[in-house]
């Protein structure tokens, strides 16, 4: 039946036609709004199909993930109107409908005015995160164009906006407390770590050990550059570290980390990256040397960024004394900038 009725609308050339059959079909079919919007980009009637986007977004659940990717339809088409406020009304309702770090990222960073979205935004992400932690579900990534897909904020993506949010305190409670070394893939372990290190470092050129970082939080992220651009007209021009990190710089001037709260997280990092290299080493994990490797050179680079002469060659040549044996460690080790 769900065959046969797509296949039906896919043949209906009129628009009015399949307007009526989106608004008869929206609680099943709410992916028939998504079909209108795609199809309108070239008539150039972008007031007329952005007032259909709006119809959509009060007809469809909030919970919805569809809603997401009609309003970041609409919103190119307010974009194209010169409409800032609209624009960004779609932008706050796609978070609304799928709670995402690039969806978070995108309005915090390109609306005009982000103070007046924070509140919103906040009350959005809480509610979220705790609805999604009562239906322990797992998200769902393959779908069907009629099939509902419920938003779901997840742990990963939770603690990589509180990072944003700078509730940094918060990100170490419940993403980085982790009490074993291994099995830390599932967790924020990791991404928090590269976060952190990249926060504390003093400068905006990466060396070798911080240069694996942002790709790191990217992949953990869910953040691409095109999804970060979903909904506003302008094409990428960068790949998806580089953009990641423009906005970091950018995000970091606004950021204020005193030299106490340094220290005291620049301590709670190496104990962290320490319990993670002995975990590694006990359980002869060779394929995570090279991880190791990279949150030990950049560990010491953000030392060596805060004043700390040669940190970098002594932080590494400390792991190659307590691993003395273990030369599959040192090439990686090597591979990021240990001389001996």
């Amino acid at each position: 039946m769900e065959k046969l009725l797509q296949e039906a609308l896919a043949m209906l050339e009129d628009d009015d036609q399949l307007l009526d059959a989106a608004r008869r079909f929206v609680d099943q079919h709410p992916g028939l709004y998504r079909q209108i919007l795609e199809k309108g980009f070239a008539s150039g009637e972008n007031d007329r199909y952005f007032q259909i986007g709006m119809e959509a977004l009060e007809k469809i659940s909030d919970s919805d993930i569809i809603r997401s990717e009609i309003a970041l339809l609409a919103a190119r088409y307010a974009d194209r109107m010169g409409n800032g406020a609209a624009l960004e009304y779609c932008w706050l309702e796609a978070f609304r409908s799928n709670t995402s770090v690039a969806n978070y990222m995108r309005l915090r960073f390109m609306a005009k005015n982000w103070s007046q979205y924070e509140k919103q935004v906040m009350q959005i992400y809480s509610e979220e995160y705790e609805r999604t932690k009562a239906r322990n579900k797992e998200y769902q990534i393959y779908y069907d164009w009629s099939t509902k897909r419920e938003n779901s904020l997840h742990n990963t993506a939770y603690c990589a906006i509180l990072f944003w949010e700078g509730a940094f305190d918060s990100v170490f409670k419940y993403g980085m407390s982790a009490k074993k070394a291994l099995g830390w893939s599932s967790t924020f372990m990791k991404e928090g770590l590269a976060l952190f290190l990249l926060l504390l470092y003093n400068g905006n050129v990466l060396p070798k050990g911080l240069s694996a970082m942002p790709e790191r939080t990217v992949m953990a992220c869910g953040f691409h550059a095109e999804a970060y651009l979903n909904g506003v007209e302008m094409d990428v021009d960068k790949n998806d570290q580089d953009f990641f990190w423009d906005l970091f710089c950018k995000w970091k001037t606004e950021v204020d980390v005193s030299e106490k709260e340094a220290a005291r997280w620049m301590g709670k990092i190496e104990q962290l990256i320490s319990m993670r290299v002995a975990g590694i080493m006990e359980a002869n994990r060779r394929n995570y040397y090279g991880e190791c490797a990279a949150f030990i050179a950049a560990f010491g680079e953000v030392r060596e960024s805060q004043g700390i002469w040669n940190a970098r060659a002594a932080v590494m040549d400390g792991y190659k004394t307590a691993y003395p044996r273990r030369r599959a460690f040192h090439q990686e080790l090597r591979a990021y900038g240990m001389m001996k």
